[in-house]
């Protein structure tokens, strides 16, 4: 939003350039002011009109790519970063827009390098703070939890901006919870709180350890705070459905997990646990939906296989089964899904039998849940069962 005084030095610069029209330098400077205003709309008449003198001045092709970026026009921003980038173009300021635009189109692991060079350059300063969180969280979506940490908590150590500081302070929470290292997710929600820090992502992060500390009431009063300010946050998402599952209300469940991977198309976590929630309503056309997402997702997860021969064998298709689990035997021999369906089909079940579904999931028990408590407990909610009464 534009305030006063930036509107009174937008119209300066403008009566100024009407009186110097070829000034290169004071169009830049307004094209600047009016995309940090978010007003980038009006600059892009102004660029285009500069690069058709100019076509190849790079300091218009990357402010062109930069109001394409601010207007959702990823496509046309790649095209204009890619070509100064080839040129050999390494300004700090398009290398720094390159790695953002990567990020946001889902290209990772060249998020990561490119802004590499710009967490630690002196004459790239002014960027540094923005280029440490964008590659921290390009390396948190490639699974190197340990380099983002450092990175983060290197960041931390620096005088950032107070925005950035706290940005990356929420992203530190996240990784520890996904690093496992529960105190130290602890340790920096109780920061933030103490610095009057608060959004969608940390109240997410507190979901999740409310949930591991067997409490997924509360855990679902987080959840459900953080969607009402981030709706599309998919974790959030995911949380919710594992607070409904805990409880038994699997119907629930589901739905919030079918709007998590809605935002989180990805990751291969969520679909699975869809498909177990869609499986403990015996659901398996569903299950089966879900697992073979999770297929396209990444082909090579042995889980995945293991998980569609489960269903396979519910379904009585023994071959299909067979083909399924020695391909996922291949790739993951301990998967806990293929050990399941194994041992399934050597006591060859049969649909119709009334227990079959029961001592499937019997076995899920004894194989994954009988050493934790909780998760015993848990585990007899899904099932809508006492806590002491035995599956048969």
């Amino acid at each position: 939003m534009t305030n006063t005084t930036d509107s009174d030095r937008i119209e300066r610069l403008r009566q100024f350039l009407g009186q110097d029209p070829d000034n290169k330098r004071l169009l830049l400077d307004l094209c600047d002011l009016l995309i940090d205003a978010d007003r980038a709309i009006e600059a892009r008449p102004l660029v285009e009109s500069a690069l058709a003198k100019e076509p190849s001045e790079p300091q218009f092709r990357y402010r062109l790519a930069v109001i394409a970026q601010r207007e959702g026009h990823f496509e046309e921003a790649r095209r204009w970063l890619r070509e100064l980038v080839a040129e050999g173009v390494t300004a700090p300021p398009v290398l720094l827009a390159w790695g953002q635009l990567q990020l946001d189109m889902g290209q990772a692991e060249g998020a990561a390098l490119t802004l590499e060079p710009l967490c630690h350059a002196q004459e790239s300063l002014g960027l540094r703070p923005m280029a440490v969180f964008l590659r921290m969280r390009s390396l948190h979506h490639l699974g190197q939890l340990d380099a983002a940490i450092e990175l983060a908590e290197a960041g931390l150590q620096d005088d950032f901006p107070v925005k950035l500081r706290d940005a990356i302070l929420t992203g530190l929470a996240t990784l520890y919870l996904d690093a496992q290292r529960h105190g130290d997710a602890h340790r920096v929600l109780e920061m933030a709180r103490q610095q009057g820090i608060s959004n969608a992502e940390l109240s997410s992060v507190g979901g999740f350890l409310l949930l591991h500390q067997a409490d997924p009431k509360s855990a679902q009063q987080q959840f459900e705070a953080s969607l009402s300010s981030a709706p599309d946050l998919g974790r959030a998402h995911l949380g919710l459905g594992l607070s409904h599952a805990a409880v038994g209300r699997l119907a629930q469940a589901c739905e919030a997990l079918e709007l998590a991977t809605q935002h989180m198309p990805t990751h291969l976590g969520t679909w699975h646990a869809l498909a177990w929630m869609r499986l403990l309503r015996k659901d398996l056309i569903g299950a089966n939906e879900a697992f073979e997402q999770a297929l396209k997702m990444n082909s090579s997860f042995g889980e995945t296989y293991g998980g569609l021969a489960l269903v396979a064998v519910l379904q009585g298709e023994r071959a299909r089964a067979q083909i399924l689990l020695r391909t996922g035997r291949k790739l993951d021999p301990l998967s806990l899904n293929i050990g399941t369906a194994e041992a399934l089909m050597s006591q060859g079940g049969d649909m119709s039998d009334p227990d079959f579904f029961d001592r499937t999931l019997q076995m899920l028990h004894e194989r994954l849940l009988s050493k934790d408590t909780h998760m015993q407990s848990t585990f007899y909610k899904l099932m809508g069962r006492d806590p002491g009464q035995k599956l048969h």
